[in-house]
């Protein structure tokens, strides 16, 4: 490992670090994302017919004509981990649940967290109104719901006892606080009958119906089922008018309850789970994972099937309707919209599934690629903040155990096969390659113009690979692996092994290319910090003093000089997932395991210097890269899945 002895010594005469924060602010500008996973019902449309939904810790408002956002949150902080931030004026953490009032003005929003949050925000502004913390060891805000008086809210955590919570927001108080149930609880509406203060508690197993004006202080009942239905899981619940509920079945039927919690009617609906469910303008909507969704008038308990909506890819985990237009939140990350003409648009593409780390700027067509644990490779154009294209990384699985047998794979939470989960992307300018590691270190080489289209397939390294980076000149590629090496490829001889680095005592995480692709750069997980010669294919252990006058393409290693000072003084820097310098040597930009995007001063010589950091993902960030004009910043969270762009103000 190189001391800061040996870097100080090629620090170019005469250069001063400025200690101060930048001047440059950025703010979010688009994020690509909608969190799906492990949400239902969080995605409606304000008065202005804009869609309305969270990703990692922000709340986004859509502006579909312009296609441009604002959000709730993305904001400046302090540089301190989660369980040290201020949540006071916006989350911090994953959001988990999201409702709408009546009217389409009013937001609330819960977090996950040891005594989490639920803020209260303008529907169309993004403006926050109001916000209250739950107990400590409630964990989580896993549903909530406002009243259609807007005077109260009810939610539920996560603690064991799944405790049900109702708010006053006008004054700011709490009025219950009561274990909800043993099992979980997935989704709490309230009635949209005038003056009726009910709600429903479903899930697993189970329903209650709420009153908290009933004077007889029986705060609950559980639905009865009698003879007319069998008992089920329950995903979701609304309520009509006049006080009908209708719940949503794991057995693909439609369950209608009356005013006293009785069971009334049982419709078949669907041929599998129901996923999602929603009543508005007078018709009830349910989606399924049969991929269809049903169209229905009703009338008190009786249901008529009016239209049916097929899916090609995926299921509805939300719905909503207004003025004659269906928003459809997708499990694969995807936001439609459907018209009673029978048109419909896509209105956003993200990931959805496990970890998200691979990230890539193209200047020359300002497109951002991306890659993740969901079997996708992603192209954004980045100018108008729209999705371009998909490709997936294998259109065939195989069993996880069989590949973990062979392969050391990164831990992921994903269902998919590790053949099948993207860690790392890179692009070619020289020829249009796109070079994608999957979690087992088999690298495929495609077209950008179809990423479908593989054209070469590398299978030399035996774990999986963090980084993946082609030359500035474009005739080699070098793959950083986690078993230590670095393989480097001959692009123009058909991707043959040029040369393999084994010189890392630990895992590769960064590499830097000179300009003039003559040497390498990298840094392990064991803070070695290395040089490798292309002309002799050789490690050169004098590398520092060789290389203390190149010009390097980029400074993506977290260990050097130039950025020495990138982290708090209380930390190591170990919390540094990525480092990136703009292109004009003013910024210095990282990512962080406390969810932030922090910017310095180029250089950052020491912990004195001090950063503008900014808050919006909710999970590690496990990249952050400049664009090259260095106007604009992209960061990914692995975890929460989403991808932020930052502009300078």
């Amino acid at each position: 490992m190189l001391s800061s002895n040996l870097e100080q010594s090629i620090i170019p005469e005469g250069t001063k670090g400025v200690p101060e924060a930048p001047e440059e602010e950025f703010e979010v500008e688009y994020v690509y994302g909608y969190r799906t996973f492990d949400c239902r019902q969080n995605l409606r449309y304000n008065a202005k017919g804009q869609p309305v939904y969270m990703v990692a810790a922000l709340g986004v408002i859509l502006d579909t004509e312009s296609n441009t956002q604002k959000v709730f949150g993305g904001k400046e902080t302090k540089m301190v981990a989660k369980n040290e931030s201020d949540d006071s004026k916006y989350h911090v953490d994953d959001i988990l649940s999201l409702d709408i009032s009546a009217d389409r003005k009013t937001v609330v929003t819960g977090q996950v967290g040891k005594a989490p949050c639920v803020h209260v925000w303008d529907a169309e502004t993004a403006e926050q109104r109001c916000t209250f913390k739950l107990k400590e060891g409630s964990r989580g805000v896993s549903g909530i719901s406002i009243s259609p008086c807007q005077r109260y809210v009810a939610c539920v955590d996560l603690h064991n006892d799944h405790h049900v919570v109702i708010y006053n927001i006008k004054r700011a108080k709490q009025l219950l606080h009561i274990e909800g149930s043993k099992e979980t609880i997935l989704q709490v509406a309230w009635s949209k009958k005038a003056d009726d203060l009910r709600f429903v508690t479903v899930g697993l197993k189970e329903l209650k119906f709420w009153n908290p004006a009933d004077a007889t202080k029986r705060l609950s009942t559980k639905g009865t089922f009698g003879t007319k239905g069998a008992i089920t899981n329950f995903l979701g619940a609304a309520f009509d008018a006049e006080g009908n509920c209708f719940t949503a079945g794991a057995n693909g039927s439609i369950y209608v309850w009356d005013s006293n919690a009785q069971l009334d009617k049982v419709h078949k609906g669907h041929s599998a789970e129901i996923s999602a469910i929603a009543h508005e303008g007078g018709k009830l909507f349910t989606g399924g994972k049969d991929k269809k969704i049903l169209v229905h008038s009703t009338n008190g308990g009786d249901i008529t099937l009016e239209r049916t909506i097929d899916l090609d890819t995926s299921y509805p985990k939300s719905l909503d309707y207004l003025n004659g237009k269906l928003l459809v939140g997708l499990r694969n990350g995807q936001i439609w919209e459907f018209s009673d003409s029978g048109e419909k648009k896509l209105l956003l593409a993200s990931h959805h599934e496990g970890e998200t780390w691979g990230l890539e700027v193209i200047s020359e067509d300002r497109t951002i690629l991306t890659t993740g644990d969901d079997n996708k490779i992603m192209a954004f154009d980045y100018a108008n903040r729209r999705f371009v294209s998909q490709g997936v990384i294998s259109g065939k699985g195989q069993p996880k155990n069989a590949a973990k047998a062979k392969k050391v794979t990164a831990s992921t939470l994903s269902d998919m096969p590790p053949n099948q989960q993207g860690r790392a992307i890179a692009y070619n300018k020289l020829n249009g390659h796109v070079a994608v590691s999957n979690n087992m270190g088999k690298v495929s080489i495609r077209l950008k113009d179809n990423l479908d289209q593989k054209v070469k397939s590398l299978k030399d390294p035996q774990e999986w690979n963090e980084v993946i980076k082609y030359s500035p000149d474009g005739k080699y590629l070098a793959v950083g692996s986690h078993d230590n090496h670095i393989y480097v490829y001959n692009v123009q001889d058909n991707y043959s092994l040029y040369a393999n680095f084994g010189k890392h005592n630990s895992f590769i995480t960064a590499l830097d290319w000179a300009s003039d692709s003559s040497y390498i750069r990298s840094i392990c997980g064991a803070y070695e910090k290395l040089y490798f010669n292309l002309a002799t294919k050789d490690f050169d252990a004098n590398g520092l003093q060789s290389t203390k006058d190149t010009v390097w393409a980029s400074t993506t290693c977290k260990k050097g000089w130039e950025v020495e000072g990138c982290k708090p003084l209380s930390e190591d820097g170990s919390h540094i997932n990525g480092v990136d310098v703009s292109q004009d040597k003013k910024l210095i930009a990282t990512a962080d395991d406390f969810g932030l995007l922090n910017v310095f001063r180029y250089p950052c010589l020491t912990t004195k210097h001090k950063a503008r950091s900014y808050a919006g993902h909710s999970e590690h960030v496990v990249r952050a890269l400049f664009t090259p004009d260095g106007q604009r910043i992209f960061t990914i969270g692995g975890y929460d899945k989403a991808v932020i762009q930052w502009k300078r103000k």
